[in-house]
């Protein structure tokens, strides 16, 4: 995956992921590190 299909890719599921990780952790924090993460890895 090319930096530009990763930008496009992150912008289009960065909010989503971040709703849902933001549902099932118990702060803000840990959910944004969980996102991070979470693309880190992609």
């Amino acid at each position: 995956m090319g930096e530009d299909e990763f930008t496009a890719v992150y912008a289009a599921t960065y909010r989503p992921l971040l709703g849902y990780a933001l549902s099932r952790c118990d702060s803000p924090e840990d959910a944004a590190d969980v996102v991070a993460e979470t693309f880190t890895i992609a």
